[in-house]
């Protein structure tokens, strides 16, 4: 599973650009495998970053992430805004570290 360059939301902290190299990367992270998804722009929400997480054996993720030294349980990878009539953290497309914790990553690299 490949994310490149989710396209933030208003929720994003000011000053992030889009990452000029990231989709360009993201092709050739995922030409190194037989099998590879990629989700990016627009569609890299949680969502369809969950539903494609699942199964993956590997993850690469070309984007932004926020850091929180005080509660590192919030610190978070921000990715495309997802429905309005999702969860906060789903509708500002923030995962926080929290949830990729409760994750059952097992066979994921």
């Amino acid at each position: 599973l490949v994310v490149a360059d989710p396209r933030l939301g208003g929720a994003a902290p000011p000053g992030l650009q889009p990452l000029p190299g990231a989709r360009a990367e993201a092709r050739d992270v995922a030409a190194a495998y037989r099998v590879s998804r990629t989700v990016d722009g627009e569609g890299a929400t949680i969502a369809s970053f969950l539903t494609a997480l699942d199964g993956a054996a590997v993850v690469h993720f070309a984007g932004h992430g926020v850091f929180d030294d005080e509660r590192p349980t919030r610190s978070r990878l921000l990715l495309a805004p997802g429905p309005a009539g999702g969860s906060a953290g789903d509708a500002a497309g923030e995962l926080t570290a929290a949830r990729v914790a409760s994750l059952d990553l097992r066979g994921t690299h």
